[in-house]
Order: structure tokens, then sequence, then C-alpha cells
């Protein structure tokens, strides 16, 4: 089977500076967790929200937990990690409500994030120093640590899914990378937008390979692993879709939040940058076309194509680039964009500057860019 072609590596960096970035890392995110913050800190709803879930999952556990009556807007992806919490707690104390140690998940995984985001680094070629630099921006500064500890949200569990599902991709694993892609895709489908390029892959290398299997034997492991993951809570793969599409119904908006071009326009009277207002985009932008979100879905999709033609010599540094490409284009271009959707195109375009000096302008840009939309909204 062909696969993607190799570049120079100049080896690892020592374990134990890894581990000592690490072990900085976790430290400083439990210091302000739990020490400077105040234990009800981050956004109350979604913290409420995956506390009442957790108490729920150990008290009754996953069967049937989407017909329990209440919200529940989450693929079983993140439900898998929440139901031990709710049964530690339990154990724990009087009560399954995990409290405040609801935001260690996402603390542990910006600590994998690090990690995952290295270990792409060094696929690409970068030299050791340039993957700790990497690995210290990630550790120290807010660009992730803003969402796990402040905010309480766990956008690293499924980028780091992403994360580790790219470096298999572009090691020519194409069943591995499926099998993370989809459990990336089950964690928030925003994180499953590997899943084309490793489609694309798996025929391209299937045409060259001349076994036409393989492809379909691709789609095969990432449909089990989205079967394996959805059973034990009551769904099928069709119910997973199908909350895919009503978790998109939730928000039928221009922009909820997100600061892309969307938040610029306006319909009804209502828009982000007219009124702080989230306009609906149902409604057309010119009077008697058609709605804002076809507009969106037609440009996120000519982005993705664009990405796939990029991709199509199957070298690491294309597939990378091309993978950070949809990143970047998933908040700038659909309506319907929540403000944290440049999370992945974060790790993705250091890894790729720890490679390639000339990416160190965008992941300079998307860092400050996804700072400053966040710190507006949290605010």
């Amino acid at each position: 089977m062909s696969v993607a072609k190799e570049r120079s590596t100049h080896g690892w960096p020592t374990s134990t500076s890894i581990a000592l970035i690490i072990t900085c890392a976790v430290t400083l995110r439990l210091i302000i967790a739990y020490a400077l913050l105040p234990a009800d800190a981050g956004f109350a709803a979604d913290l409420g929200a995956f506390r009442s879930w957790a108490a729920d999952l150990g008290t009754n556990g996953p069967w049937g937990v989407y017909a329990r009556g209440y919200f529940l807007d989450y693929l079983p992806g993140y439900l898998w990690i929440l139901w031990p919490l709710g049964v530690i707690a339990g154990a724990l104390t009087t009560s399954f409500d995990p409290g405040s140690l609801v935001k260690l998940p996402a603390i542990v995984a910006d600590a994998l994030l690090i990690l995952a985001t290295i270990r792409l680094a060094h696929d690409l070629g970068a030299s050791p120093r340039a993957q700790r630099a990497a690995a210290l921006l990630l550790a120290l500064t807010p660009i992730i640590w803003l969402t796990s500890v402040v905010w309480g949200q766990v956008d690293s569990v499924g980028t780091t899914l992403l994360l580790l599902a790219t470096s298999e991709l572009i090691r020519g694993k194409s069943l591995r990378a499926a099998a993370l892609a989809a459990l990336a895709a089950v964690v928030k489908p925003q994180f499953g937008i590997l899943i084309p390029l490793v489609a694309f892959l798996a025929l391209v290398r299937a045409r060259r390979s001349g076994d036409r299997w393989a492809a379909v034997l691709t789609g095969l492991v990432g449909t089990a692993v989205v079967s394996l993951v959805a059973f034990p809570f009551g769904l099928t793969v069709v119910d997973v879709i199908g909350k895919v599409g009503e978790a998109a119904g939730n928000y039928p908006y221009l922009s909820v939040n997100a600061w892309n071009p969307w938040a610029l326009v306006s319909t009804e009277g209502t828009g982000l940058l007219l009124n702080g207002g989230w306009g609906s985009d149902l409604a057309p932008l010119i009077a008697g076309g058609p709605p804002a979100v076809l507009y969106g879905a037609a440009l996120l999709i000519a982005a993705i194509l664009a990405a796939l033609w990029a991709a199509r010599s199957d070298d690491r540094v294309r597939t990378v680039a091309a993978l950070t490409l949809i990143a970047i284009a998933f908040f700038v271009l659909p309506t319907r964009v929540h403000e944290r959707y440049l999370y992945p195109a974060i790790p993705l375009t250091l890894a790729l500057a720890a490679a390639l000096p000339r990416w160190r302008p965008i992941a300079a840009a998307v860092a400050v860019a996804f700072l400053m939309n966040s710190w507006g909204v949290l605010t």
C-alpha cells in the first residue's frame, strides 16, 4: 500500500523535558482551577449540565439515557467520561454529583493534547527544540487552558483524538486513523473534520495498491467504532447521525458568538455586529433568495473539496495542511458556528509551525483570533 511520503526527522525531545513540561502544565491548571478560581467558575450552563449528566449516569447507568426526559445534546463519546466520573463521585460521597471535579477530564486531556501535538510535529519533521517550544506554548500560555480550566469546556478531549488520528493517517495507518477519527466525532461532531480526508485517502491508497476492499474496510472500522461507543447508551449509528442533525437544528443562526464573516451579516434586523443578536440563517440574505444556511454550506463543501484535492498526493505536510484548511474553514465559512470551533486549528498550526517556519504567522493569527473570541464571550 502506498503510504504518506516521509520527511526527514531529527528525533524526539528527551522524555525528561517532556515530562517536566507536562507536569508544569497539569500543576498550573490544578492551581488555577482549584486554588485561584471559585469552585463554580466557568460557563455555568454547561458545567451544570455535565454535573447533572454525570450524576444521572452514575446513578442509573447509560442505557436509555437519551429517553429520560431532560436536555442532552452531547453524543455518547463524552458520556463515556462523565459516566465513570459520576460512579466515582458516588463511591466517594453521598452524592453522584462530581462537583468541581467535572473539570478534571479536560485538564487531563490538555496534557494528552500536548503529547499528541509534539507527536504530530515529530511526524512532520520538527526538531526536538521546535517540538519543545510547541509543547511549552500549549502548556503555559492561555491558548488552551482558558478553555479547559477557566471555561470548563472539553474541546481538548476531541482535539486530542483528532490529532492522534491525523498522525496515524499520515503514517499510512488508515484503519487506526478511521477508528480514532470516528471516536473524535462521537465526542463532538465538529471534531469529525478528519473523516473526509480519511475516506478520500483510503480510496487513493486502495487504488494505488489494487486492493479494492481496503477502503471498504476503513469505512467499516469507523462505523463499528461509532456502534460500539453508542450501544451502551441505547443508540445505533443511525440514531447518532440523527442526534448530530438535532444538535445542528438547535442553533439555526448566522453565528452563535463566533466572530467570523457571518457575524457581520444580519437578517430580519438581527446580527452579532449589528445589535449583538443571533440572526436566523433560515432567512434569505436577499429578498426572494435562498436561506443563508445554504450559502454557508456551499462554501464549506467547496473548501473541503479543495482540501481533498490538495491532499491527493498523500504527502504528510500536504495532508496536515489540508486538514488545517478544513479546521479553519469550519469556523469561517458555515453558519451556526460557536466561538470555540476554531480550537482544533491551534495545535494543527502549531505542529506545522514547529516543522515549517512559514506556518508561524498563521499559527499566531489562529491563536490570537481564538483567544480574543473566547475571552470576549467568556467575559
